[in-house]
């Protein structure tokens, strides 16, 4: 850059006063040279050409330019001559009135779904649809549903505790003795199943599988009412004898509770020359193999007496060809009994129903299965399988006929006495004792049988011998 101290001075001289003399004109001057004019050009922007003695304005300062340059400031072509300098933030203004309000903005977008709530459901319910979320009481606790269910609340069943039971607090005192209030009946399921019959037996030949005792309950259906305080006699069924002779298995007896009486299972039939005689119950009795081949005889008829709905059904039928005999199975409490086959085997039980009244699930009154037999130069084959539900298999292929389970109502299987011409006898199988099973809602308050909980917070009465249930007596 060019030294300009020497205009600076000559300035600075100019503007200090002068001495108060007097002065003395004196002779006129040569002229002088000529004085360096500024040109203003304002504000620096690249790409403009700049000449000495050109002033700009340049980043907030004043700058002239000392030799010809397209180059913006700073650069060895310009001499600062006046800097900026920031100065102090002045008082903020009054905050000015509120502005008139704004439209309206367009609707956003919608936002996600929320996560799902819980939902109270009251307390449980057997057999109710549970989803996911939905909250019950039960046995003192609360609990979450976490998988659809149907199951009662245990956790890892479909649920989570929410709330346990709390604990038991202290005993408090003695209330007064209140006024004696209107006796409340006591409403309760219940499961009555008889006896189921005793297998039929042939002389020479296959007799037919005992028939299931009786099966009747109200469970998921209208709840019996018993009086407040009544006493009311159970009586159990028991199986029927099986034959060891030549004659029908003798019925199971009938199982009965209050006003429901289920009847004994018919007996297995038998066959002679005068006839079929295969016996009617609960569940029919199987027919016994005919003596004559090619004939047939009919199994003795279930639900007897009528009940709706039906406590059972007919036996199966008894079949012949030339040598080989065959008996139907026993009905059972939801199938007919199977009727004989002479190449395959005796005919097989009637299968039984569950029911969940104790808390497990349990099949009950299943038919006995009817024997298989042959004369000389036949061929072996087993008896009937018994039905699901404690019905035994019939005789034949050497093994003996099977009872009835006891306490299910099981029809016992069919009994024969002669294979392959040699003469040996497979007594004809017993019936299975019933049962009667009492169910109510909340803790015990009746008395009689073995009194148990299903686990989804009702009592459980269970008869598997004869008594007494008494009602309770409201207080």
């Amino acid at each position: 850059m060019k030294d300009f101290s020497d205009l600076k001075k000559a300035i600075e001289d100019l503007q200090r006063p002068a001495p108060e003399v007097k002065a003395i004109k004196g002779d006129k001057g040569d002229r002088g040279e000529p004085g360096r004019g500024f040109r203003w050009r304002g504000k620096a922007h690249k790409g403009m050409g700049f000449s000495t003695n050109d002033v700009v304005h340049y980043d907030g300062s004043a700058w002239i330019c000392t030799m010809p340059t397209t180059d913006l400031p700073p650069s060895d072509s310009w001499s600062l001559m006046a800097k900026a300098v920031n100065g102090i933030n002045g008082r903020d203004g009054m905050i000015g009135p509120t502005g008139p309000m704004g439209p309206r903005g367009a609707e956003g977008p919608k936002g996600e779904p929320g996560a799902a709530g819980l939902v109270w459901q009251g307390a449980y319910r057997q057999g109710q649809q549970y989803e996911i979320g939905d909250v019950v009481s039960f046995d003192g606790g609360s609990y979450v549903c976490v998988a659809r269910t149907t199951q009662p609340p245990v956790t890892g069943n479909g649920w989570q505790v929410l709330a346990e039971r709390g604990k038991e607090g202290a005993r408090g005192p003695k209330g007064e003795r209140g006024a004696t209030g209107e006796e409340q009946p006591l409403e309760v399921e219940y499961l009555v199943v008889a006896g189921g019959g005793g297998g039929g037996q042939n002389s020479n030949i296959a007799g037919g599988g005992g028939g299931a005792g009786g099966y009747r309950t109200n469970v998921d259906g209208t709840k019996l009412t018993l009086t407040s305080g009544g006493v009311y006699t159970v009586t159990v069924g028991g199986g029927g004898a099986g034959a060891s002779a030549a004659s029908a298995g003798t019925s199971g007896t009938a199982s009965v509770f209050s006003t429901i009486s289920s009847a004994g299972g018919g007996g297995g039939g038998y066959t002679s020359t005068a006839g079929n005689v295969a016996l009617a119950g609960g569940s029919g009795g199987g027919g016994g193999a005919h003596q004559i081949s090619g004939q047939t005889t009919s199994g003795g008829a279930g639900n007897t007496p009528v009940t709706s709905p039906s406590q059972g059904n007919d036996g199966g039928t008894g079949t012949t060809l030339i040598t080989q005999y065959a008996g139907g199975g026993g009905g059972g409490a939801s199938a007919v009994g199977s009727n004989g086959v002479t190449s395959t085997s005796g005919g097989a039980g009637g299968a039984g129903t569950a029911n969940s009244i104790s808390g497990t699930s349990t099949t009950y009154a299943g038919g006995g299965g009817g024997a298989h037999g042959n004369t000389p130069a036949g061929t072996r084959f087993p008896g009937g399988a018994g039905g699901a539900g404690g019905g035994g298999r019939g005789g034949g292929n050497t093994l003996a006929p099977v009872a009835g389970t006891a306490n299910t109502g099981g029809g016992g299987g069919g009994g024969t006495s002669e294979e392959d011409g040699t003469p040996y006898l497979q007594n004809a199988a017993a019936g299975g004792s019933g049962i009667v099973i009492i169910r109510y809602a909340g803790g015990a308050v009746a008395t009689g049988g073995t009194i148990t909980s299903d686990g989804q917070g009702n009592t459980v009465h269970t008869f598997t011998t004869s008594g007494t249930f008494t009602a309770p007596i409201a207080s």
